[in-house]
């Protein structure tokens, strides 16, 4: 079946001045995630809104945060903490509760898949 069609919404216009002003809005919110980090986190890549040079500094401000500036790469609870902050920066510059976030990215995502290969998607499903 074609998935249906959304608007394509991303997070790279942001600037690094709106990733630092957001910190202290959702900083609670990480300190959650870090303390109480969720076995079953939802991998998928919010982070992949956001411009590749913010996710870095993103990266690198969540180690200093939580690592004692220690570079940790790629770990799972670095990930679901970045992935978060990408999360809530897509809620509040879309106006979407998190519901409503979610299944747009999946949604855009999911369109995306059907642009590149869709021979793999048929209407007779």
């Amino acid at each position: 079946m074609i998935p249906q069609k959304v608007e394509d919404r991303d997070l790279k216009d942001l600037t690094l001045c709106d990733m630092h002003n957001s910190l202290n809005e959702f900083l609670p919110i990480l300190d959650g995630v870090f303390a109480h980090p969720n076995p079953d986190f939802d991998d998928m890549s919010y982070v992949s809104l956001l411009d590749p040079g913010l996710q870095l500094v993103m990266c690198y401000v969540l180690e200093e945060l939580y690592y004692d500036g220690m570079h940790v790469g790629s770990n799972n609870l670095l990930l679901e903490m970045l992935n978060e902050w990408a999360l809530r920066l897509f809620m509040k510059k879309y106006g979407l509760s998190r519901e409503e976030s979610i299944a747009h990215v999946k949604a855009q995502e999911e369109y995306n898949r059907y642009l590149i290969n869709p021979e793999l998607y048929s209407d007779s499903e």
